[in-house]
């Protein structure tokens, strides 16, 4: 088994893309950030300071491409460059990463180590850059020396080897079509070389004229170009999980929903949520709840609002208000049961996630009814209904916020602030589609409050 990375990205990958610890995560970004200042002010790349504003890629002669695509083959000459290519996906987002690492989300440093590991001729980094818009500039263009179609090749070639995280990139290369513009990977989906005669035999079997036509001309056409690309895409997708990596598995997920095959998707969560991956365990707890089987939904609830996933702490909030499991009046005092649910809506409401806000009513209403004899605070009350109503779709907070506004409850009176609260054109402004959680089912929750939750099993 090879493995693409040295032994300290190696590590630093493990601490970012596989402990889901938050602080083994901030260790990683912190080796990371090292790596590249120590390096980056001694290591050059190269060749780009020596070019002119005319020279193109073009220009890059044979022997140049060949000597730049065997140091490309070297884990120690492109370390520098990896490691800017993971500092990408750190500073992109939690879709590149994991929400709940608490990594700062930064467009700037994200094109700015993108294009460095570009220059440095990382593969990964060069294949990652068809997966963020706007990142191929005509300056880092001209910069490249590296193609995609030899970053493709280092990098499959290490994925035939079992390294995880090249499994997954590969994985995705076929799953976004990127085989549209790497030619080794539209290979591998085209046809065998067969004589005319045999062309000749297939077309007569084939469903559409256009794909008579690509048949006879040695061609697939788009359909099965992507039907065949899909299976590609699962095939490593599912490497990568054997292999431990869970953190990116929601396409292999949503190539199983998209067929109808919702075992296999669930077999998919249930495996990335046994190695850690939190939202998986939100989509697990969920097919768990929708089936009936509520202790084992709860016990995932549990695990992933444990490691901060949101959605998680909100469901497990709803099972100790709502006693979805009997065995929690067994568990725990009567009383402590809707403290415990007012203490996790509270965490969630300061989460930024879709039912955010319903969150946040929840701990308000619970306040100001008393619920297991919790103090009627004011303050506390005003505080939350006004995190509600800075959320989307929860508005219909802004009259009660209005209303203790006008009569000083828990707050300072300020009739001005109470009218503009009332306003059509504050309370009626157009709030958006919700950003969409990844739950799409309706769950009938027993205080006639009704939310949509996105699973798509």
């Amino acid at each position: 088994m090879a493995q693409y990375f040295t032994d300290r990205l190696q590590r630093v990958f493990h601490l970012i893309f596989m402990s889901y610890d938050p602080q083994s995560a901030q260790e990683g970004l912190r080796i990371l950030e090292s790596i590249v200042n120590n390096q980056s002010n001694v290591t050059k790349p190269i060749q780009h300071e020596l070019r002119n504003t005319a020279t193109s890629q073009s220009s890059v002669g044979e022997s140049d491409a060949e000597e730049v695509y065997q140091k490309a083959l070297s884990p120690e000459e492109r370390e520098l460059g990896d490691a800017y290519a993971l500092l990408t996906r750190v500073y992109a987002g939690p879709r590149f990463t994991w929400a709940e690492s608490g990594f700062p989300e930064d467009n700037m440093r994200t094109y700015q180590c993108l294009h460095d590991s570009i220059r440095r001729n990382s593969p990964i980094g060069t294949l990652q850059a068809l997966r963020i818009a706007g990142s191929i500039t005509p300056t880092v263009r001209r910069d490249m020396q590296l193609s995609f179609d030899d970053a493709f090749r280092i990098i499959y070639d290490y994925a035939k080897q079992d390294d995880a995280y090249c499994q997954y990139i590969i994985g995705n290369v076929f799953f976004w079509g990127d085989y549209h513009v790497i030619n080794e990977a539209k290979q591998l989906l085209g046809p065998e070389k067969a004589s005319f005669s045999q062309r000749l035999h297939q077309a007569t079997r084939s469903k559409s004229l256009r794909e008579v036509i690509a048949t006879l001309r040695g061609m697939v056409d788009e359909e099965t170009l992507q039907a065949k690309s899909r299976e590609h895409a699962k095939y490593w997708f599912t490497k990568a999980l054997d292999q431990g990596l869970a953190m990116f598995q929601g396409n292999l997920r949503n190539i199983y929903i998209d067929e109808g095959d919702y075992e296999n998707a669930r077999r998919v969560a249930r495996r990335a949520a046994e190695l850690g991956n939190p939202t998986m365990m939100l989509y697990t707890a969920l097919d768990h709840h929708e089936r009936g089987e509520f202790t084992e939904a709860f016990t995932w609830f549990t695990k992933g609002a444990e490691l901060g996933q949101p959605e998680c702490i909100a469901e497990l909030a709803d099972y100790y208000y709502h006693f979805f499991m009997s065995n929690l009046r067994c568990a725990l005092p009567f009383r402590t049961i809707p403290i415990k649910a007012t203490e996790l809506y509270q965490r969630a409401a300061t989460k930024d996630f879709n039912d955010a806000g319903y969150a946040a009513l929840q701990a308000a209403f619970n306040y100001i009814f008393h619920i297991g004899g919790l103090p009627l605070d004011w303050g506390l009350i005003a505080d939350l209904t006004h995190m509600a109503a800075t959320k989307d779709r929860f508005l219909f907070s802004l009259p009660y916020i209005s209303y203790m506004r006008i009569h000083g409850i828990g707050v300072t009176k300020n009739i001005r602030f109470a009218i503009q609260s009332l306003d059509p054109r504050v309370r009626g402004r157009e709030t958006g589609a919700s950003r969409g959680g990844p739950r799409a089912l309706l769950r009938y929750h027993p205080c006639a409050h009704t939310r949509c939750l996105g699973l798509r099993l």
